[in-house]
């Protein structure tokens, strides 16, 4: 019994880490590409002044278009109900 026990205690940590490792390092990830990705454009805007208008339109396009992209999904209007 008591090798069972510890078998399924092992078999459980190991689920865990096969579970919590790989979401950790996804978030970790995406976390580093954000903070790198604001540094570069924090750092493009300081030596580029006169870019942030298209710049910024990109942006702003580039968010709209994800807007779109998750909400028309759901929108009854686009599923014909």
């Amino acid at each position: 019994m008591t090798q069972v026990l510890r078998a399924n205690h092992v078999i459980g940590h190991l689920a865990s880490v096969v579970v919590v490792v790989p979401l950790v390092a996804v978030f970790g990830g995406a976390l580093l590409l954000v903070l790198v990705t604001g540094a570069i454009q924090a750092a493009h805007f300081s030596v580029n002044p006169l870019g942030r208008g298209a710049v910024r339109r990109q942006v702003r396009f580039s968010r709209m278009f994800l807007v779109d992209l998750v909400t028309l999904p759901w929108s009854p209007h686009v599923r014909g109900e």
